[in-house]
């Protein structure tokens, strides 16, 4: 019985997500969701940053933005420098209905996981 209904959800989920859709429809929503290649170009590599809490303490982080699935998300690790301990990886991409920004971040600390949301990329900045 677990098996027929597995295969069963395993079918509805390829029929929703493989739905009749023209090939005109199809490329028409793999443009729109992909995100901007300007942006993706600007953020690939490894960064690293410093500057002050709010209370004045040091932070000092590394990040690193690796674009991935043919431009449609990057894929973003941040890890604060001792003593700080902080870290999170986050999966930026396109909102394929909306075409905003959406970014998903998790991260230690018991933090969970968090969506965000921007809309775009606009005169070289990103703001979730």
């Amino acid at each position: 019985m677990k098996r027929i209904l597995v295969v069963l959800i395993l079918v509805v989920m390829g029929l929703y997500f493989s739905g009749p859709q023209s090939s005109s429809q199809t490329a028409q929503t793999s443009q729109k969701a992909r995100l901007p290649p300007d942006m993706v170009n600007y953020f690939n590599g490894d960064w690293a940053g410093k500057g002050k809490f709010t209370n004045g303490k040091d932070i000092e982080s590394d990040f690193s933005f690796v674009h991935d699935l043919e431009g449609q998300c990057i894929v973003v690790r941040q890890k604060e420098k001792p003593p700080n301990t902080f870290e999170f990886i986050a999966l930026w991409s396109m909102d394929s209905v909306s075409e905003d920004v959406v970014m998903l971040l998790t991260s230690n600390h018991n933090s969970g996981a968090r969506i965000f949301r921007s809309h775009g990329w606009q005169d070289g900045t990103i703001v979730f």
